[in-house]
């Protein structure tokens, strides 16, 4: 079977371990970083010409913020097979992620019988939307399954400030069920004990005063979420938040750290 690898990546501090853990199961001639392509579109549409290109069977498209278990090849390979004759377009793992525990995040294996197919999907029908593999799925109208009884990585851990303001003004922004992140934060020992949920929550709030000032019955487009992206590294400045600096930790240090 011909299998390959698709990193997306903004710029995310861990994306030097993300390919290292890709690697664990794939070698490097295998696996492509598509890297700082906005909107999301931009790098959903470099993922399946490329993989088209390359004829695969099956692949990989992972977000930078996801470290893959030392397994997930094994993992992955036996849901292909057990899936292979159930027509899929495409399927996703269980993660644990560092602020909202086990959660579907990050990572999405493509049947490659589907990437013409959806590539013009992409170009036709989802060229705008937010989340273009939930938006293709509709179109082709197969079933995607989530496998929660799988854990195939870690998500969310040893991000910049930046990403992490980022992502939970988007989770804010977005609306949808919410009821984990109030959870979060209401704990005020975490906020305090550990300075990603402090930015967290303030990403959270800034999502929650422009709601409340736009209506909730205002669609986000992808300029916007470019537009904030750009704009988070001078919000936190303003907040007094000096950012990371680059990850130095080996993978293996990562896996002891975080109990893989």
């Amino acid at each position: 079977m011909k299998f390959g690898v698709f990193i997306r990546s903004i710029g995310e501090r861990t994306e030097r371990l993300c390919l290292e853990a890709c690697e664990q199961g794939v070698s490097f001639d295998k696996i492509r970083l598509i890297k700082d392509k906005y909107p999301a579109y931009e790098a959903y549409k470099e993922m399946f010409l490329l993989a088209g290109k390359f004829n695969y069977d099956w692949y990989l498209g992972l977000d930078a913020d996801t470290i893959l278990k030392r397994d997930w090849y094994q993992i992955a390979m036996a849901k292909i097979e057990e899936v292979k004759n159930k027509d899929y377009f495409d399927f996703s793992f269980s993660v644990q992620d560092k602020f909202l525990r086990i959660i579907d995040r990050g990572n999405h294996f493509y049947n490659g019988k589907y990437t013409e197919e959806a590539l013009r999907i992409l170009e036709e029908k989802t060229k705008y939307t937010l989340k273009p593999e939930s938006s293709i799925c509709a179109y082709i109208e197969k079933e995607s399954p989530n496998f929660t009884d799988s854990v195939i990585g870690f998500h969310g851990y040893e991000q910049y400030y930046k990403h992490i303001f980022y992502g939970f003004w988007l989770r804010r922004r977005r609306g949808g069920d919410l009821s984990k992140q109030i959870k979060l934060f209401n704990d005020k020992n975490k906020l305090k004990q550990d300075k990603d949920f402090f930015v967290a929550e303030k990403g959270w709030n800034y999502g929650r005063n422009i709601l409340s000032k736009i209506g909730l019955n205002r669609k986000i487009n992808p300029g916007e979420c470019v537009s904030i992206l750009k704009e988070s590294p001078k919000l936190l400045e303003e907040l007094g938040i000096q950012e990371k600096e680059e990850l130095m930790i080996d993978l293996n240090s990562f896996y002891e750290f975080y109990h893989s």
